[in-house]
């Protein structure tokens, strides 16, 4: 999967996704650094998402809607897969069951499988 984002924009995500994931302590807030910047794009580039949990336990998988909102789209369970359609500009946020952030997605037109670890 390729996020296709140009300048300030790609750096605050990269910098989000990398205190997201690597930074946060169990304890944190719910929200990931970056998404109160994130908004979902209106797009013809229909794709889908699969979310693969490769966790211990429960992700849930929430979309980004147009108003920057997280919208539920489920919960998965440990070695669970689960696809999604959307478009290529729609972030999508994964977190624990308890909430805290493991990472901000976006697909790419084609195939998009995102292991969750």
């Amino acid at each position: 999967m390729r996020k296709r984002t140009t300048g300030a924009v790609a750096m605050l995500l990269a910098a989000g996704a990398a205190l997201c994931c690597s930074v946060l302590p169990s304890s944190a807030a719910s929200t990931c650094p970056s998404e109160a910047t994130l908004r979902s794009q209106n797009s013809a580039r229909h794709t889908n998402i699969t979310f693969l949990n490769g966790r211990a336990g429960v992700i849930n998988v929430f979309w980004i809607n147009y108003k920057g909102q997280r919208q539920f789209f489920g919960s998965l369970t440990p070695g669970q897969k689960k696809s999604f359609g959307t478009s290529a500009t729609h972030p999508w946020v994964v977190t624990d069951a308890g909430g805290n952030c493991l990472g901000v997605h976006f697909a790419d037109v084609g195939s998009n499988t995102v292991p969750i670890r």
